[in-house]
C-alpha cells in the first residue's frame, strides 16, 4: 500500500533493508543502535559509529542521503486509549523528519512499516496509512506505508518510521570558514522557535483524565498527537549556515545539556525568557496544576533549539518571520568551566540539571 507517489526506480535504494538502521531492544529494554549507513549518489556505503542518541552530523558529501529510524511501541510511546492509529502514524513520521531536519538534512522520503496485533482489523490498517499520507503531504515528502509481519507480542502494535534526507550541496561545498563550520562559541545566542510546554500539558491531560478531557481543546490535543515539526525552519537555518540546530524531543533542559556536552561548552539560561505556550497554560487550568516546569522539562514539543552568532540574529529573525515562526533568545553560551546555569525568576543563579525525559520509560494508562 502506498501513500503518496513513489520515487523513481533508480532512487528506491533507501527502501532496501540493508540500508536501514539495525535497531532493537536489548534485554534491559533500552535502545540498541547497531549500525548507521549513509548512501551517496553513487550508492557507496559508509558505516559510522553513533556519538549520541540523535546520532551524527551529515556526511560531507554533496547529495549524500541520511537515514533516521524511529520505533514506536504501543504502551511506551503511545497508547490507543487516547491516540488513534492515524495520529500514531502521523507522529512517527513527524518525529523522524524533525530529527533529520535538525541535523542539517532536507527530508525527502519516509517509509513506515507496521507490525500488527493478531486481532488487527482493516480499519486500523487504513487509519495508519491515512496518517502516513497526511504527514507526508504536510511535510512535503514522498511517503510509503507497508505492512510487516504480525508483532511477536500478540497484543502489541509497533510502528517503524524511517526518514531519509539529502545533504544540500551548499552546506558542504563552501570552502570559506563560517560560524556554523567552526561550531558554537562562547558568547553565541541560545534560542528556541515557537513556544514550549504544550505537548507535556496535553499528555498529562490524556494520561490523567482521558481523551474526553480535551473535547473542545483540539489545538491542545494536536500539540502532542500531531506536532508541527519545524522542518522548513531547520532547513533555512542550516542551509544558510546561520545556526546549529537541535529538535526538542526530550525537553529543553535535556537537549541543551546534551548539545553543550558535545561541543564542550557551558551556558547561562534565563527562565524569564522561556516562551511558555498558551496551550500549556490551558492544560494547567484543566488539570489545576502549575505549568512553569513544562517549558524546561516537558518533552516532544518538536520546536528547535539553536545556537547562533549574535551577528546572525537579525537575518534569522527576518527569515523565520517570513516562514511564519517566531524565535526567542533564551540565554548565552559560556565556557565549559562555567557550567550550565539558569537564572530563575527570583534572580537566583543555579545549576540546570538535565532530568532527561526518556521515551522508553513505560507510561501509565489513562
Amino acid at each position: 500500500h502506498h501513500a503518496g507517489q513513489l520515487p523513481p526506480a533508480q532512487d528506491r535504494d533507501f527502501l532496501h533493508p540493508e540500508g536501514l538502521i539495525a535497531c532493537g531492544l536489548n534485554e534491559k529494554g533500552t535502545t540498541r543502535l547497531e549500525r548507521f549507513r549513509i548512501f551517496t549518489d553513487k550508492h557507496s556505503v559508509e558505516t559510522l559509529p553513533p556519538k549520541r542518541k540523535k546520532a551524527l552530523t551529515l556526511a560531507k558529501t554533496p547529495g549524500a542521503l541520511r537515514q533516521c529510524l524511529i520505533l514506536y511501541l504501543e504502551g511506551v510511546q503511545f497508547d490507543l486509549l487516547y491516540a488513534t492509529p492515524r495520529e500514531v502514524a502521523y507522529k512517527a513520521v513527524a518525529t523522524a523528519l524533525s530529527d533529520l531536519a535538525a541535523q542539517g538534512g532536507r527530508p525527502t522520503h519516509v517509509l513506515v512499516q507496521a507490525s500488527l496485533r493478531q486481532e488487527t482489523n482493516e480499519h486500523l490498517v487504513m487509519e495508519l496509512e491515512t496518517g502516513v499520507a497526511e504527514a507526508a503531504k504536510r511535510f512535503k515528502v514522498t511517503g510509503e506505508f507497508v505492512l510487516g509481519s504480525v508483532s511477536p507480542n500478540a497484543h502489541l502494535l509497533q510502528v517503524l518510521a524511517t526518514g531519509v534526507a539529502k545533504t544540500p550541496a551548499k552546506n558542504v561545498s563552501a570552502k570559506k570558514s563560517s560560524k556554523r563550520e567552526m561550531g558554537p562559541q562562547p558568547g553565541d545566542v541560545i534560542a528556541v522557535t515557537g513556544a514550549l510546554g504544550a505537548a507535556s500539558g496535553a499528555l498529562q491531560c490524556l494520561r490523567q483524565l482521558g481523551r474526553s478531557s480535551l473535547i473542545g481543546h483540539e489545538k491542545l490535543a494536536e500539540a502532542y498527537l500531531k506536532p508541527a515539526a519545524r522542518i522548513a525552519e531547520a532547513c533555512f537555518l542550516n542551509e544558510k549556515n546561520l545556526a546549529v540546530t537541535f529538535d526538542i524531543q526530550d525537553g529543553l533542559a535535556a537537549e541543551l545539556n546534551a548539545a553543550l556536552a558535545d561541543y564542550d561548552l557551558g551556558a547561562m539560561l534565563l527562565e524569564s525568557s522561556l516562551p511558555l505556550s498558551p496551550l500549556a497554560k490551558e492544560a494547567a487550568q484543566i488539570l489545576a496544576v502549575p505549568s512553569d516546569r513544562w517549558s524546561l522539562y516537558g518533552a516532544e514539543d518538536f520546536e528547535l533549539l539553536f545556537f547562533c552568532a549574535p551577528g546572525n540574529w537579525a537575518a534569522i529573525e527576518t527569515g523565520l518571520k517570513k516562514i511564519g515562526v517566531r524565535a526567542t533568545p533564551v540565554g548565552q553560551l559560556r565556557p565549559a568551566e562555567e557550567g550550565v546555569k539558569i537564572e530563575t525568576l527570583s534572580g537566583e543563579i543555579t545549576n540546570l540539571p538535565s532530568r532527561m525525559w526518556h521515551p522508553l520509560v513505560r507510561r501509565r494508562r489513562a
